[in-house]
């Protein structure tokens, strides 16, 4: 090769390397293996569907209207409801994969006698076993079925057990296509979901809710534990769209970043992205959702809109932050309802934007920053509210000294409150013995000797912030 040859291909090379490098990352795509097979309604329903699930880690919740089931009964009958029923196969894609998570995933709905987990259907598969049940009845009106014209009345022949015979025949042998899916991953199931939902009525929070990460799963654990609290303020249909998931979500973000974070779908995809410190730290932020709550208590039931949860999540994180514990709660909720009643009935606009203005009733109805920041300013200045007087500030120190923790193991003659003799040779070995608050910290008690007790790790992690008998 001569010289200049040489050259020119060891430039070519090296260009072709550079190009290479530059190239933007590619994502990684894997098929998923799936069968059709059709099947009659009635068979569906006596031999299927019982056994068919939903994962509402990534599946929405039944939505649809009494409306919307009257009317996809009756399409079954016209043989107007071609769409496909996608079902994950449990034991076909538990076999087929190789990731011990995934595999983990599928036998543990196979333990739960699931069969099938509805990826895509989940409205159609609820339906028809409520129709099936005789809890609503077809659309009103004249069927022609089988060259007979039947009248369909509401409340007389259009449940499924009062259903004329032709009708009911019809319906029965109705065919559907069942999508089956024989190999996928949990990931890929999540995935499949939201594309095929891409572009239609999933809202940002039923799809964020198929997200896998940590963040997703736990705040979807919170709004169902505690939807039944929550659904004064949110109508029926709200709740199976996700909007308490979503506000929950909502004061998340306010944990982590305060009152003046922006609360919208982009900060919301930031956080319901795995590895991202939303994810990494939202069981910090479930543990002091818990404590909120149930500071709250049965006081929730006495609040008007839900936005002034809001307002009493970021006053208790503020609290907390600048280390006060509420010691009087029933005097603190008897002004800050008092304060509450009086900005609900101020008629007197405030400037929450270049000239715009709203009364304080008027800006409850948005979680918008610059709102939230004017109600909690209105609160404090205008109605004179001041958390800290119903409070007590803990103790800067929460650790005790070796010398408070010698003189206390002395004065218990060396044995726990929960009677257990304490190694005197351990006594300092944090992973044996810990010195407990006998007033819990947590609740404003001081790091002092009196209030200083000593007590096995065990026992001290198990008591918590609760006191020590």
């Amino acid at each position: 090769m001569s010289p200049k040859l040489y050259v020119f291909v060891t430039n070519l090379i090296i260009q072709s390397r550079t190009i290479i490098t530059k190239m933007p990352t590619k994502n990684n795509f894997a098929p998923i293996v799936s069968v059709q097979r059709p099947a009659s309604l009635k068979y569906f329903q006596e031999n299927k569907a019982d056994s068919v699930k939903a994962d509402f880690s990534f599946q929405s919740r039944v939505r649809w209207t009494l409306e919307n089931k009257r009317s996809y009964m009756t399409s079954l009958v016209l043989g107007m409801a071609p769409s496909k029923f996608i079902l994950a196969d449990t034991e076909q894609c538990g076999l087929t994969t190789r990731n011990t998570s995934d595999i983990k995933y599928y036998d543990g709905w196979r333990n739960e006698g699931v069969n099938y987990i509805n990826v895509d259907s989940n409205n159609r598969v609820t339906t028809i076993a409520e129709y099936y049940n005789n809890q609503f009845g077809l659309e009103s009106g004249f069927y022609d079925v089988d060259d007979s014209i039947v009248e369909i009345i509401q409340g007389e022949n259009d449940t499924y057990d009062q259903l004329p015979d032709i009708v009911r025949e019809r319906l029965n042998d109705a065919t559907i296509t069942i999508e089956l899916v024989t190999s996928a991953s949990r990931e890929q199931l999540s995935e499949l979901f939201i594309r095929l939902n891409d572009g239609m009525s999933l809202n940002g929070p039923e799809k964020r809710n198929a997200v896998i990460c940590d963040f997703a799963s736990e705040v979807r654990r919170l709004a169902t534990k505690h939807q039944s609290y929550l659904s004064c303020f949110f109508a029926s249909k709200d709740i199976h769209r996700r909007k308490v998931d979503d506000f929950i979500a909502g004061l998340a973000m306010i944990y982590f970043h305060g009152i003046s974070i922006t609360i919208s779908d982009k900060s919301l995809w930031n956080a319901y992205r795995s590895g991202s410190n939303e994810d990494l730290g939202v069981y910090k932020f479930v543990d002091f959702f818990e404590k909120f709550f149930k500071f709250l208590g049965d006081n929730i039931k006495v609040i008007p809109n839900k936005n002034t949860i809001l307002d009493l999540f970021y006053i208790y994180l503020k609290l907390n932050n600048d280390r006060y514990v509420i010691e009087d709660r029933k005097k603190f909720f008897k002004e800050f309802f008092k304060v509450n009643a009086k900005l609900l009935d101020d008629p007197e606009k405030y400037q929450y934007n270049t000239g715009r203005d709203a009364t304080y009733k008027e800006l409850l109805r948005s979680r918008e920053v610059k709102f939230n920041n004017l109600r909690y300013s209105l609160i404090t200045t205008k109605g004179e509210f001041d958390p800290t007087k119903y409070a007590v500030k803990r103790d800067s120190r929460r650790g005790f000294s070796k010398e408070e923790k010698f003189v206390a193991a002395v004065n218990q003659d060396f044995v726990t409150p929960e009677g257990k003799q304490i190694d005197p040779t351990k006594l300092y070995d944090w992973e044996e013995y810990q010195g407990g608050h006998i007033e819990p910290w947590s609740e404003g008690g001081e790091t002092n000797q009196e209030n200083c007790v000593i007590q096995t790790a065990q026992d001290n992690r198990e008591l918590g912030a609760q006191p020590v008998e």
